[in-house]
């Protein structure tokens, strides 16, 4: 008998954001600006996105989201924008 193979664990689809920029004050929390088609979101760490990705936090020149549905974490180069 032909046994078929499991099917692929469910996966977060690719990251719909692009980084616009970042700002911080001195002695205030970091606001990160998030752009998704022609909407600009404005996140904190801790903040959560339309109830599908909360921002985890900064390291290593990305931003950590988790795709909330799968619990996947993802990361958003933050390139030159800091």
């Amino acid at each position: 008998p032909v046994q078929e193979a499991a099917p692929p664990p469910p996966t977060a689809p690719p990251l719909p954001f692009a980084v616009m920029g970042s700002y911080a004050r001195p002695g205030d929390r970091k606001v990160y600006f998030l752009t998704r088609g022609d909407k600009v979101f404005d996140v904190h760490v801790g903040d959560t996105i339309d109830n599908t990705y909360s921002v985890d936090g900064e390291a290593n020149g990305a931003l950590t989201l988790t795709y909330k549905p799968l619990n996947i974490q993802q990361t958003l180069p933050l390139g030159g924008s800091q």
